[in-house]
């Protein structure tokens, strides 16, 4: 059980980082158009995803024991 929770966080994981560091690149050069559609290009085509593992994270969290 604990299998799918580490793939879950991983995948979370994965996507905030690469997030993370498309905003330190546009950060760096706000100016750059490259950059800034990359950004919203990870948003937009990520956001089902990222709903999607957030509801699992929300779920087992509410599942577990405090």
């Amino acid at each position: 059980m604990a299998q799918p929770t580490r793939r879950t966080h991983a995948a979370v994981r994965s996507y905030c980082d690469q997030l993370r560091e498309l905003m330190d690149q546009l950060r760096a050069d706000p100016l750059n158009e490259a950059k800034s559609v990359a950004l919203v290009a990870h948003v937009i085509n990520n956001r089902s995803t990222a709903l999607q593992l957030f509801e699992v994270l929300e779920n087992q969290a509410m599942g577990s024991p405090c």
